[in-house]
């Protein structure tokens, strides 16, 4: 097993030894683009089949690495796996699903108006305002990207149809509960990523964290009167696994609609189908 983690960044190297305490490298590094080796305790290089990155405390300056900064050669997949592969976005995504995305700890609905403003609220009323369309796009895909060359499902844009189609953003260089808004411009900070994680007040349902393809930072609300709504600073934190007010819930809304119509009949947008999705031809389709 590997004992000692050598970082370059062109003629520069960085020399980490494995903190037994942890079973982990532990390092403080400024930003960068980083190559990792990893070696034995007899200097044998060691290839992993993966290496995880987290951040051990919040960053302390605004220039710092993040696990975007760090690549690492890694074994092939074998041609014939023995089991199914697995992914890391929760299970039934469907193209362009409406939802309503509810808090799991408060169960406070996310709400965007027409005129941008959005927040938090108990009601579901009016609907017109919580249901949100996940919108599937590609993830970004260039190095001003954060994970940018590890990132291989798709993105969402969290679109308010009702609400001018504005979609919700998270500014890069902001933190906790500035620089979350709902605009309608082709910004870079409109594309989000869903991870699975077990709801704590849910019945044991999957929940998600999302998170934000450009910066990483990850969608809350809570505070003591569940009154805040943000996202955690750029990069990724242990506490946003382990804290639950970063678990969300997607409720699906399609059934719920009165007057929607079946699978095969003329449609404007995805709330017009029951249990289906208003395809490009204008129709209900699975």
């Amino acid at each position: 097993s590997a004992t000692k983690l050598v970082l370059s960044q062109g003629n520069v190297t960085y020399a980490y030894y494995l903190d037994s305490d942890y079973a982990k490298f532990r390092m403080v590094l400024p930003s960068g683009n980083y190559r990792g080796q990893f070696y034995d305790d007899n200097d044998n290089k060691v290839v992993a089949e993966s290496v995880g990155i987290s951040a051990f405390r919040a960053p302390q300056c605004a220039d710092y690495a993040d696990e975007s900064s760090f690549s690492f050669t890694t074994l092939e997949p074998t041609s014939v796996p023995s089991s199914a592969p697995t992914i890391s976005l929760a299970p039934a995504w469907s193209p362009n699903r409406v939802v309503r995305i509810r808090s799991d700890r408060c169960e406070k609905y996310l709400y965007v108006k027409p005129d941008k403003k959005r927040g938090m609220r108990l009601s579901p009323e009016p609907v017109s305002e919580i249901e949100v369309t996940l919108k599937k796009v590609s993830c970004p895909s260039t190095v001003d990207h954060y994970n940018w060359n590890k990132l291989t499902d798709d993105c969402y844009e969290l679109l308010w149809e009702q609400s001018k189609d504005l979609r919700l953003n998270a500014e890069t260089g902001k933190s906790w509960t500035n620089g979350i808004g709902a605009w309608s411009g082709d910004y870079d900070t409109r594309f989000w990523y869903f991870k699975s994680v077990p709801c704590t007040n849910s019945g044991g349902d999957d929940c998600v964290l999302i998170r934000n393809a450009e910066n990483g930072r990850s969608l809350y609300h809570g505070g003591s009167d569940c009154n805040k709504l943000g996202a955690s600073p750029k990069g990724t934190f242990d506490y946003i696994f382990t804290n639950t007010d970063y678990r969300w819930k997607f409720i699906d809304v399609l059934e719920d609609n009165a007057n929607c119509v079946a699978e095969g009949v003329s449609c404007s947008s995805n709330r017009d189908c029951c249990s289906h999705y208003c395809h490009g031809d204008g129709h209900c389709a699975r």
